[in-house]
This record gives C-alpha cells, sequence and structure tokens, in this order.
C-alpha cells in the first residue's frame, strides 16, 4: 500500500511537471514568433499570436488590445507594443508569474521587480509618471498594461539631441523634481531614476519646449517606506548611486533614505545640461572608478564654465550632489 502511494504520488508530480512544461514551450513558440513579426499592423488577425489573444480575452481590460510587437528587453522585463481597432497604444511589460519557471536568477529578480512594479504604480498616479491601466497574470506570465510613450528615452534624447535639449532643461528639471516630490510624499523611494527610466511622449498642438512630456517608469527596485524607515541594500545604476547607498553595500552600519533619489536626479539633470554624466569623467571611467568618484570626487562640472553652465547653476546643480544626505538639497518650487 505504502509503495503504491509513492507511485501515485511521482507520478502525479511527473505529470503536472510535464503539464507545465508544455505550457512553458508553447509559450515560448508563441513569444519567438511574435518577435519575429516586428511589421504587423495593428488589425493584422492572421499573424496574431495566442498570446495576444490570451491576453485580449482576458478578464483584466486587455481588451480589444492587440500584440503588434516589441519594443525592448531590459532587466526588469520585456515590453511589447499593444494596439487597438482605434490606434490606440499600450506597452506591454511582462515576466513569468511563477518561480517554477525561472531557471535563472535574471528571470527570478525580473519577477521580483515586475511584481513590485504592479504593487507600487497602484497606489501612484501622477501626470510625469508611467501609468498602469492594469495587470494580469495567465499562469504562464505575468503582463504591465502601461502607457506607451513613443518618443523614447531621456538618455536617447540627450545623445540625439545635443543642440536642442538646452531648451528642455527648465522644464525638464521642473517636471522630474516635481515627480520625485511626489514620489516621496506617497511613501516610495524609487532607487533607479536615471535617464533610461525617464520616457518621454509628444504633446501635440504645442511649441517647444512645451511639446514633450517626460514620465518617470520602472519602479521595479522602489521601496515603501513607513516613518522611521531606513533601506540598506546597495542598488540602482553605478554611475546615478547616491554615495551612502554605496556605502550601505559596503559596510551594513550604513543605510540610506529619500535623498539618494536626489542625488539621482542631481546626476540626471547634470547630465542632461552638460551632455555627460559628471561622474564618468565624459563616459572615460570603468565602473569602478565612477563608484570611487562618487564617493571622493567633486563633480565633473565644478571646474567648468562656459554657455552651457554658469555659477548660479552650478551652485544650484552642486546642492543635490552634496556628499553627506543631511545637506543635500531637494526640489522646491523656487
Amino acid at each position: 500500500m505504502l509503495f503504491n502511494m509513492k507511485f501515485f504520488f511521482k507520478n502525479s508530480v511527473l505529470l503536472l511537471f510535464l503539464s507545465y512544461a508544455t505550457q512553458l514551450y508553447s509559450a515560448s513558440n508563441e513569444l519567438s514568433s511574435g518577435s519575429a513579426s516586428n511589421e504587423l499592423s495593428p488589425g493584422s488577425a492572421s499573424n496574431e499570436s495566442s498570446l495576444a489573444k490570451r491576453a485580449r480575452h482576458s478578464e483584466d481590460g486587455f481588451g480589444d488590445f492587440r500584440f503588434n510587437r516589441w519594443i525592448a528587453s531590459g532587466k526588469c522585463g520585456d515590453v511589447s507594443l499593444y494596439v487597438n481597432d482605434k490606434g490606440e497604444c499600450r506597452a506591454c511589460k511582462e515576466a513569468f508569474a511563477s518561480a517554477f519557471f525561472c531557471s535563472e536568477k535574471k528571470s527570478l529578480e525580473r519577477l521580483k521587480q515586475v511584481n513590485n512594479e504592479s504593487t507600487v504604480l497602484r497606489e501612484i498616479e501622477h501626470k510625469n509618471i508611467i501609468k498602469m491601466f492594469s495587470s494580469h497574470n495567465d499562469g504562464v506570465k505575468t503582463y504591465l498594461m502601461l502607457e506607451y510613450c513613443e518618443q523614447g528615452d531621456l538618455f536617447d534624447f540627450i545623445i540625439t539631441k545635443p543642440t536642442t535639449r538646452l531648451l528642455y532643461f527648465d522644464p525638464f528639471f521642473h517636471s522630474l523634481g516635481q515627480a520625485i516630490s511626489f514620489i516621496h510624499e506617497k511613501g516610495f523611494l524609487h532607487r533607479d531614476i536615471k535617464p533610461e527610466n525617464i520616457l518621454l511622449t509628444k504633446q501635440h498642438g504645442h511649441k517647444p519646449p512645451e511639446d514633450l512630456t517626460i514620465k518617470i517608469c520602472d519602479f521595479g527596485l522602489a521601496k515603501k517606506f513607513a516613518d522611521g524607515d531606513r533601506a540598506v541594500t546597495c542598488c540602482g545604476t553605478p554611475e546615478y548611486i547616491a554615495p551612502e547607498v554605496l556605502m550601505a553595500g559596503i559596510n551594513k552600519q550604513y543605510s540610506y533614505g529619500f535623498p539618494a533619489d536626489w542625488w539621482s536626479f542631481g546626476v540626471v539633470v547634470a547630465t542632461l545640461r552638460l551632455g555627460f554624466a559628471p561622474f564618468t569623467h565624459k563616459g572615460e571611467a570603468s565602473d569602478n572608478e565612477v563608484k570611487q568618484r562618487i564617493l571622493w570626487v567633486d563633480p565633473d562640472f565644478v571646474p567648468c564654465t562656459g554657455p552651457d553652465i554658469d555659477e548660479a547653476l552650478k551652485t544650484k546643480m552642486a546642492g543635490f550632489l552634496h556628499k553627506d544626505p543631511k545637506y543635500r538639497s531637494k526640489y522646491t518650487l523656487n
């Protein structure tokens, strides 16, 4: 009797595993066929993957939005474009929905970050923060249906618009500062503010610089703070990490809070103004050298003057890049 029970249990587990494996194999084939169809028109039903059909018929409100093409693959999840018959667009971020499907540490991190982002975006809504319309789990993957920002990210804008980026400095400075202030008011620390996580969308009918609006995205590393809480995990992107965050990775006696985001804000606005990140030695420093410069060296703009930066602006930007978080500036309307 005991032998039969063990045999039954083992076979049940095996059948369950094979069922999940079949689902995963099927989903992988669907994703592959979708990624090869980058030129699909929004109404091309004959080429529509069953992944898109599942999303469209979900109860969470994907509605008539159908898969169109892949946009990007990043550390926080893969992103694709969904379009409906009216031409309206959504960005769909996805990650495997269960640790069962995650054979790599990177996949597990994606799952955690997508789930975390979904939780955060349910609690915050602001004109300069990416909007989440709905989320969906089909048993294989988790999907976030997000606002689509067709103008790309701030990093590409800085690189490709060297002569016009200065025109947008003031509106971007204020919009980003107000959005971060709002995030903090809601009790969250973003922890990965950088140009790649700031998207741009066109405001039709407006002239430059009012024609572009910024949207903060990628809340996968965001942390909810209660009164008196501190963070101790060293995370983020090397060029934009605050000194106290780096120190928390070296010595667990260190911790950090909201001023860490204001450091990242300072690096982003300095990068927008200068065309290069202020601790990278104009892109020539390695990640380790960047970290050392963040800890011990003044930002690159300190000795600089010229048409791109005057003394008053240098002082303003330096306030956000004070090594000691107790004395670091934070955004105000004045």
